[in-house]
């Protein structure tokens, strides 16, 4: 087995993961090539950190980025991902710094990406958070018409291999020479859809494959709105990368949800009359539709509408 894996890691200010996450890779049975960590900007000591880091002698590259300004997620995995095409990669995997692979899971990553059928563009395997399946990060689409992203059931999970449509970025395993092709992730997207958008691309070339025995826990915290806000930055991000891949990829549902969205957006604002929610939805819905991508010069991170 010789598949040259080079990983991608994008972190930012949260520098106890990204130790514990670096310590898995090194506790790797078939260590990758090359690791690359993107830090978005960190204000902690993660800087200081990643320069010994990168230092120590090891069998395996190791590759730092720091960025000038937070790039976001996409940002981060987009210019991580062309650092590892510039190195020769073979495959890429890709993960945020609070996902933890197995000690294994490089090993039967590699196995499979030599296994399956010459189509495969992408390996990934399961994601446990707090000791269960996360059935939120591989989903399939059903419908005819109107196109639905469905979670893969748990019980699936028991299946050597599961053909799916979408996955995310924790614990995912591109094939180079389909990335050279597809391009990198959309880096304009800066946070939310940028895996679902990139799944969409990938999987006209070939197939996206998911393999249970893969193991990746995902030590992350779900996300909690605070009780004196209507919404935050996040959801204008949420709305307008869902509209702009939704365009991109499945234009009869892009029409549906379009139509829906400013139904919703409406009836929302006659009962609340919250001109500030009225304007942040309006602007993410006509932004996705025309392109208008990349940090919003009102909704970025700390922007909340009170309640």
């Amino acid at each position: 087995m010789n598949t040259h894996i080079h990983v991608v890691i994008v972190t930012y200010n949260r520098l106890d993961k990204l130790k514990h996450t670096l310590e898995c890779y090194d506790r790797q049975t078939y260590p990758p090539q090359e690791i690359i960590v993107v830090d978005n900007h960190s204000s902690d000591k993660t800087a200081e950190y990643l320069e010994d880091w990168s230092s120590q002698n090891s069998d395996i590259s190791k590759i730092v980025i720091t960025t000038e300004h937070n790039l976001g997620g996409a940002g981060g995995f987009a210019i991580g991902m062309q650092e590892a095409l510039k190195h020769g990669a073979e495959w890429i995997w890709i993960s945020d710094d609070d996902a933890y692979p197995d000690s294994k899971a490089l090993e039967i990553t590699a196995q499979y990406c030599n296994k399956l059928q010459a189509d495969t563009v992408c390996v990934c395997g399961s994601v446990i958070h707090q000791g269960e399946v996360d059935i939120d990060h591989r989903r399939i689409s059903k419908g005819k018409i109107i196109k639905l992203p469905v979670k893969i059931p748990k019980e699936a999970y028991t299946k050597e291999v599961i053909d799916i449509d979408e996955t995310t970025f924790v614990g995912s395993c591109f094939k180079a020479d389909t990335v050279r092709k597809a391009g990198v992730p959309l880096k304009d997207f800066f946070i939310y859809f940028d895996d679902t958008e990139f799944s969409h691309r990938m999987a006209k070339y070939g197939k996206i494959r998911l393999v249970p025995e893969i193991i990746i826990t995902h030590d992350t915290v779900t996300y909690s709105q605070p009780t004196d806000v209507v919404a935050t930055w996040r959801d204008y991000y949420l709305v307008r990368n869902h509209v702009n891949t939704l365009k991109r990829h499945q234009l009869v549902s892009y029409c549906a949800y379009c139509i829906k969205k400013i139904y919703d957006t409406a009836v929302s604002f006659t009962r609340n009359k919250n001109t500030q929610l009225l304007a942040m939805n309006l602007h993410a819905i006509y932004d996705g539709m025309t392109g208008h991508l990349g940090l919003h010069p009102i909704y970025k991170p700390g922007y909340n509408i009170p309640a």
